[in-house]
Formats: structure tokens, sequence, C-alpha cells
């Protein structure tokens, strides 16, 4: 490995995931690891795991995929296209406070002696709850605003990809649903008039690499029914 010193030591420990990437680079010609040659930041270092996560989940199903293809002067993470449909999909990856996630990855590059310490889901008390869902849930109502544009432009639906896999609150999803679905008739599917109409859905990364599809009926640019389907069915 040669990019910086977390991404080696990361790559080192899980090659499994090195070599997934690296094969789902090369089966579809692209350039995933330049990234990580000149932005050496260690929390961009996890947000970009977090896009290969979806990256290769999305890669068992859609006919093409591009990453950080520039679209009218926007640069989303994934666009991708099956069934005579193109998608846009953009990763937000919830972190945990920046003075936690540092220290983790501090420790799991220099760890104590005989510590196997690694980048790991941390369990939060529920008094926390809110603070976390909350900051995910403005984190995506802005991701809508920064796209809107290109989204309406394009009329091609879009899909926000939440990572919130090191939050590990057993209300958190079920705060998420609620919000965004709620009944039906009162989330913020339906609330908020511009989100409701750009968004086609939510594709959630939750702990021990468990996926959901949120699909949102209400929006102009809907999903086709096969891909629809195909993503609930990565989700098996």
């Amino acid at each position: 490995m040669e990019y910086f010193e977390f991404a080696d030591k990361y790559f080192e420990k899980y090659k499994d995931k090195f070599d997934a990437i690296k094969i789902f680079e090369d089966k579809r010609q692209l350039k995933l690891f330049d990234k990580l040659l000149y932005d050496k930041n260690d929390i961009n270092f996890l947000s970009w795991l977090s896009e290969m996560m979806f990256g290769l989940k999305l890669d068992n199903f859609f006919n093409t995929i591009y990453y950080d293809k520039t679209l009218n002067n926007q640069t989303p993470d994934w666009i991708v296209s099956a069934n005579g449909q193109t998608i846009i999909f953009e990763v937000l990856k919830i972190n945990l406070d920046e003075k936690v996630i540092t220290n983790k990855i501090e420790k799991f590059k220099k760890p104590p002696p005989k510590d196997e310490t690694i980048i790991a889901t941390v369990t939060y008390s529920k008094a926390l709850d809110g603070k976390y869902f909350y900051g995910a849930r403005d984190k995506i109502v802005k991701k809508e605003i920064s796209y809107r544009q290109l989204i309406e432009s394009e009329n091609f639906p879009f899909v926000v990809c939440v990572d919130c896999s090191e939050i590990e609150l057993f209300t958190f999803y079920n705060d998420f649903t609620d919000f965004f679905i709620a009944d039906g008739k009162n989330g913020y599917f339906q609330k908020d008039i511009k989100f409701g109409q750009n968004v086609s859905g939510l594709f959630v990364l939750l702990p021990y690499e468990e996926y959901k599809f949120i699909y949102n009926p209400n929006a102009s640019n809907k999903l086709f029914p096969d891909n629809q389907q195909g993503l609930l069915k990565l989700c098996d």
C-alpha cells in the first residue's frame, strides 16, 4: 500500500475490503483509489470507505456505474443506469463526534501493546438518540438543496445513501422512517414539497452491514419498478 498511514494500516488489516474495491475498480474501469493520493485526511478516508461500500452494493445490480463524474458542474458520488433509467446516488456518512472518531483512529494507527482495537461500532445510550437523528435529518435535507438544480434540470431520480453504521442506537432507524414516511401522509416527503419531489428514496447502511431502502412514491422522478425492486433486493 502507498497512500497514507491510516489508509495503509486499514488496508493491511482489512485486505479483503481492499481486494473487493480493487476488483470493482478494474471491472468497471473506474479510478476509485486516485482520491487517496491527494486527500490524506483520516476522517475523509472513512467517508471514502462509505462511498465504496455503497458502490460495491450498486455494482451488484446496475449496468453502468460512474464515480465522481461531473454533470452540469456538480459531481455526485455515483451515477448509475439500468433498464433505460439513469439515477444519481449521493453518499452521506453520519459520523460520531469528531473527538471520539479521531481518538478511535489514533488508537487504530498506534494501538497499545496486545490491543486488537479496530475501527468499529460504538454503542451510545438512548439519551443521545435525538442528537444523532436530527443531525442526520438536517444533513439529508441539505443534500437535496445542494443537488436541486441538477435534479430538476436532468430529471433523474436522486437517492441519498446514508451511512449510519457507526450509530448503533436501537431507535435510530425507526425515528428515521417515522420522520420521512410517518403514516404516508404527514412525513417529511409530504411536508417539504421540494424535498418530496426531488428525493426518490433513501438507501441506508445500518450497523453490521445491514442495508435498507426507503422508497418515496411522491417523487417527481420516480424509480422505474424494476429499479426499485432491484434496490430492495440489494437489501436482502
